[in-house]
């Protein structure tokens, strides 16, 4: 009897023994992606979002086409103008667009590749309506090939989801409002 008891006490030392190091490494790789995404140039405005499982870092912000520069904060709206819709068939939709770039790091702080991700869309101030017509993105970098995504719209909201080499990485929500301004929730 005591030969059962003695061998059921180490298998499930043994048992608990061998989870230990995985449950180790697990909480290594997060703190280590925490470690480098707080070494990382990032600018102030940026969203910083980690994916442990695949080791990736994601940095988004927002492109200012004017400037050219992916750490801007500001949108590409159209201008509002309702001095030459004189007529009653004229309709005060309006179209908007704007870009966010997404970078997208290894734990090694090595830039995998850079999304960007374009929302469009139509607002009418008048009726207090919006709509994304469109969600489309590309993946520019030394890696890129191995980035896909998918993209959904509902209404005023639309979600972007991207893949590393067919896995699941990432989701980004964007929604624009009735005065024309895209944002990234």
């Amino acid at each position: 009897m005591s030969k059962k008891i003695l061998s059921l006490f180490l298998l499930s030392l043994t048992l608990i023994i061998g989870m230990l190091p995985v449950n180790v490494f697990a909480n290594d790789i997060g703190k280590e992606l925490n470690i480098v995404a707080e070494n990382l140039d990032v600018p102030f405005d940026a969203k910083i979002n980690i994916n442990p499982e695949l080791g990736l870092i994601f940095i988004s912000t927002r492109v200012d086409k004017e400037k050219d520069s992916p750490y801007h904060e500001e949108i590409d709206l159209v201008d509002v103008d309702f001095g030459d819709q004189i007529e009653p068939e004229s309709l005060p939709e309006k179209p908007t667009s704007a870009t966010f770039s997404h970078k997208i790091y290894d734990r090694n702080e090595i830039l995998m590749a850079t999304a960007y991700i374009t929302v469009k869309g139509w607002y009418s101030e008048l009726d207090r309506w919006s709509e994304i017509s469109s969600i489309t993105a590309t993946f520019k970098g030394e890696h890129a090939d191995y980035f896909s995504y998918s993209s959904n719209k509902s209404g005023n909201t639309g979600t972007v989801s991207i893949y590393f080499n067919g896995l699941y990485a990432h989701s980004l929500r964007y929604k624009i409002d009735h005065y024309g301004k895209i944002t990234e929730d």
